[in-house]
């Protein structure tokens, strides 16, 4: 960063190295600034030339610090940069003069907090938290909640600000051979603990954030009553020797686990120390948890109590927990000052300024038909002076409709015309309810469809002729870039088909156990790999083309991602995220590979708004604006959700809902209904494109 410093006045060592103060004065500005500077022992750039995989993890580090470097937010500690010396490196900071919430609660000089105070730093922690979950695009989860990683700007409960949450783990990041040190369990959630499924998330936080919330008002250290799960050894040292290390003779070391009785006269003590294995295994099976004060108040108990659920789904948001110590606040006359919030882009990809709104266009009364329709898809080739999509219904027929776009668009239009019409019913010699539609663009003239009774027919749009048919009770499909078309069955086979010659040229079976898996849903990514959702599970696959044009797919591992059966995946136009649907939660994961595995973690635990389960999901985008996700589904409520899950918009049409929704084109939507009552398609589009 271009900055010049004055002189580093030390103020404390950490375990990552010196903490100092000076003060800051950026190139072309004239006035100086006082801040902190976190001298970090680098691993990152002492080894930078040593091999490529140092490289990359510094090009990392150095992402992580311009994501961080942009968040604005009164109760976030302000990371100005980072500054390379030879040996090591500066984190320069926004100065906090208090310290930190650690040395608040137990230091040397501490005295008794004020209840107003404790009020006002849970507060201020939970609304720093919750910037990070919900006002960041994507989402932070910061992963090292607790109290030495919140520091104190005030000690006076009238102050609106008294603390800012700070370290979101880049100290870590940048010297992992002492992270790997340091054991700092008390705060984390049990779902943490086991190293082989190590899956941090919002939920993890919110647990984090519950133990805090107990040190504050219990002033208590985490689990330090329970001394059932401590065990002693004698120690006899110098007496200065012993000071030094203790700073006095009822303190913890600095780590937080130990406690030390010490005999001033003969220099013998006993060291309590945690059994850190068995008071674990408490904590993740038997729901240990610390001891909260009696005089607590009820409702801010039930909310500490929920938040360190050892379910992390049943643990409530962070907008939820500001949202109770609000209410909770003003019932103790405490005056919370709003600050507006600025969202933070921590991509390039998201432009909060091309947000468009999304208008209802016009309604389409199809009652003359004499149709209902199941499924809808968008036409891959279409004429482009006609807005076009097609229909499937419940008598096992397809239906072309089409409007002009001279025609301007009105509330109640009946311009709308159907210029084709499929039917299955000559091959199948009985009427079936079309569930799926879809095309792929390499054979635009082709449309496949699948039956309720999960047959598998493609006609040609060109002949309206039936020209493939195959029997299987098929539920889902996912198309491709490759030419390539995968559908699965509730018989647990997964079928890969070639869409210019409609030939199966690859199938695997989907076992759990020796057990058969149905399979739901399937998506696939664009670097060759096949995500299919099954009951609770979702699988991950690699998929090779041979020589002589079969697919081969391979296992590669699998997750428990929901309760019941997953009938819904989507990969979104931003990478590496993925939406998965059972019933009526939506949950999205994030996910990277390292070393040809896949490390995958909750990005949203639930995205709550339908009240039944989800029908349909499809990404929405043009060139104008941000993509979005729409989700229909059996409450026939339409809901628009930005890419990370996190800004819903609820649709619901004036003539009718809908339960089933597909793009007509870039920011053009259709939607209907399977309700007997209701004839109609109802049509959406952002307001600036139209």
């Amino acid at each position: 960063m271009n900055a010049s410093f004055g002189q580093l006045n030390k103020l404390g060592e950490g375990a990552f190295g010196m903490v100092y103060q000076t003060t800051m004065k950026r190139v072309g500005e004239t006035s100086e600034i006082p801040v902190a500077i976190k001298e970090l022992q680098n691993d990152l750039s002492l080894n930078l030339k040593n091999s490529e995989s140092n490289v990359s993890e510094f090009k990392a580090f150095a992402h992580e610090v311009n994501i961080m470097s942009k968040l604005d937010h009164i109760n976030l500690v302000k990371l100005f940069g980072i500054v390379i010396q030879p040996n090591s490196l500066w984190m320069v900071l926004e100065l906090c003069s208090v310290g930190s919430l650690w040395d608040f609660l137990y230091g040397k000089h501490k005295n008794p907090i004020q209840e107003k105070l404790k009020f006002k730093i849970s507060h201020n922690i939970a609304k720093g938290v919750d910037y990070l979950h919900s006002n960041c695009f994507p989402p932070i989860v910061h992963r090292d909640l607790r109290s030495p990683n919140i520091f104190m700007v005030s000690d006076n409960p009238e102050d609106n600000v008294v603390c800012k949450v700070g370290d979101f783990g880049l100290a870590q990041q940048a010297a992992p051979h002492l992270s790997e040190v340091l054991d700092t369990w008390q705060w984390m959630a049990p779902e943490t603990f086991r190293s082989e499924n190590i899956r941090y998330d919002h939920s993890s936080d919110i647990y984090s954030m519950s133990i805090m919330f107990s040190e504050i008002f219990a002033e208590r250290r985490p689990f330090e009553d329970k001394l059932d799960y401590m065990i002693s050894r004698p120690v006899v040292r110098p007496l200065e020797e012993v000071l030094e290390e203790y700073e006095d003779t009822d303190a913890f070391l600095k780590n937080g686990e130990w406690k030390i009785n010490f005999d001033k006269s003969t220099a013998e003590g006993i060291v309590l120390e945690f059994d850190t294995l068995r008071i674990k295994i408490a904590i993740e099976e038997n729901d240990l948890r610390p001891t909260l004060p009696t005089s607590l108040h009820p409702t801010l108990t039930k909310l500490i109590h929920t938040a360190w659920h050892k379910d992390p789904e049943q643990r409530p948001s962070s907008s939820q927990i500001v949202s109770e110590l609000n209410s909770i606040l003003k019932l103790h006359s405490i005056n919370i000052e709003e600050v507006p919030i600025v969202k933070t882009s921590t991509t390039p990809n998201y432009q909060p300024k091309n947000t468009r709104i999304i208008s209802h266009l016009e309604d389409w009364d199809y009652s003359a038909l004499n149709e209902r329709f199941s499924c809808l898809c968008m036409e891959e080739n279409p004429n482009p002076k006609y807005y076009t999509f097609w229909a499937g219904s419940f008598s096992g027929k397809i239906y072309k409709f089409e409007r002009s776009k001279d025609v301007p668009w009105t509330k109640i239009n009946n311009s709308w015309q159907q210029v084709t019409t499929i039917s299955v019913f000559p091959v199948i010699k009985e009427k079936v309810t079309l569930t799926h539609l879809f095309m792929h663009k390499s054979a635009p003239n082709y449309i496949w469809s699948i039956s309720e009774a999960g047959g598998l027919f493609v006609l040609d749009t060109l002949t309206s002729k039936v020209i493939h048919q195959h029997k299987s009770m098929i539920k889902c499909y996912a198309i491709s870039q490759d030419n390539f078309i995968f559908t699965g069955n509730l018989e647990g086979e997964i079928q890969i088909w070639a869409v210019d010659s409609l030939a199966l040229v690859g199938t695997h079976q989907l076992l759990k156990t020796n057990q058969i898996s149905p399979v739901y849903s399937i998506s696939v990514l664009s670097d060759g790999h096949l995500f299919v959702g099954s009951k609770k599970i979702i699988y991950i696959f690699s998929f090779q083309i041979q020589t002589d044009g079969a697919v081969v797919l391979t296992p590669i591992q699998n997750w428990k991602a929901h309760d019941g059966p997953i009938k819904q995946l989507l990969f979104p136009n931003q990478p590496n995220l993925l939406w998965s649907c059972s019933q009526s939660q939506i949950i999205v994961w994030n996910f990277k590979i390292e070393k040809g595995k896949f490390l995958i973690e909750k990005l949203i635990t639930d995205c709550k708004g339908h009240e039944k389960d989800v029908t349909n999901i499809i990404k929405v985008a043009s060139l104008k604006i941000i993509p979005h996700i729409w989700t229909s589904a059996e409450d026939r409520c339409i809901l628009v959700w930005h890419e990370t899950g996190l800004v819903k918009l609820e649709l619901r049409g004036p003539l009718g809902n809908s339960d089933n929704i597909s793009m007509v084109e870039p920011g053009i939507v259709v939607s209907g209904s399977t309700d007997l009552n209701d004839h109609h398609f109802h049509f959406w589009g952002y307001s600036s494109d139209n």
